[in-house]
């Protein structure tokens, strides 16, 4: 395994620990919303993290056991989630200041994630790791 790959899996890794914690507080948030339409968003967005740390996990073993990966190593979610709703209409709803919050959090984290993953995609040249990220 190349170090710069090992490098990104490792980082990889420790955002796998971030992710984790994004997954519970997502769970978290699930459980104190009243609203079905954000309970749904937030329990999709902790089943994603899941599937996020599972590959990380595959592609470092893989690289490891100094095995061929496989032909596809993405795996994407059967599960879809369409928002019903509009953030600028659920202000409007009363008691929902920490939901909003919360989605706000949530935002920043998986826009914190993007980033973090497209330039560690920059620095993979295998084109099936690369895919992943």
């Amino acid at each position: 395994m190349s170090e710069k790959l090992l490098e990104a899996l490792l980082k990889a890794e420790e955002l796998e620990l971030e992710e984790l914690e994004g997954k519970q507080f997502y769970l978290k948030a699930a459980e104190k919303t009243l609203i079905p339409s954000v309970k749904e968003l937030f329990k999709h967005l902790a089943y994603e993290e899941d599937l996020h740390s599972e590959k990380i996990r595959e592609i470092y073993q893989f690289f490891q056991q100094k095995k061929k990966l496989p032909q596809y190593i993405t795996k994407v979610s059967k599960k879809q989630f369409n928002p019903v709703f509009d953030l600028k209409q659920l202000e409007k709803v009363a008691g929902v200041e920490t939901d909003i919050a919360a989605l706000e959090e949530a935002l920043s984290f998986e826009e914190k994630s993007v980033k973090y993953y497209q330039k560690l995609s920059e620095k993979i040249k295998d084109p099936k790791v690369k895919r992943f990220f």
